[in-house]
């Protein structure tokens, strides 16, 4: 689990999300993994039938609800949630390379 202090955001990374169990667990790592801190990840969730959302909360991120379930409408979402003053966007089956965000 990520400590509180990271989730104090600056710079905040939206995903969004469905059906993504398989691979947010690793996007997620790889975010939090990098040099930028703090930093808060946020999943927009458009209605996942797997265990997404799970899998997201237990690799740190915190989740919100997409109720337009398309990749564009997550964005908006994730961007009015987040507390960051820099927002960054990358797909949930996607794993960023250290030094992606930096």
């Amino acid at each position: 689990m990520i400590a509180a202090s990271r989730r104090s955001a600056e710079t905040s990374v939206v995903i969004p999300a469905l059906n993504e169990a398989e691979s947010i667990g690793a996007c997620v790592d790889a975010l939090l993994a990098g040099s930028v801190i703090p930093l808060e990840v946020i999943v927009a969730d458009g209605g996942s039938s797997d265990a997404t959302r799970d899998v997201a909360r237990a690799h740190g991120a915190t989740v919100v609800d997409n109720p337009g379930r398309t990749a564009a409408s997550g964005r908006n979402v994730g961007w009015r949630t987040s507390r960051g003053s820099a927002v960054a966007f990358v797909d949930a089956d996607c794993t960023a390379v250290p030094g992606w965000l930096e």
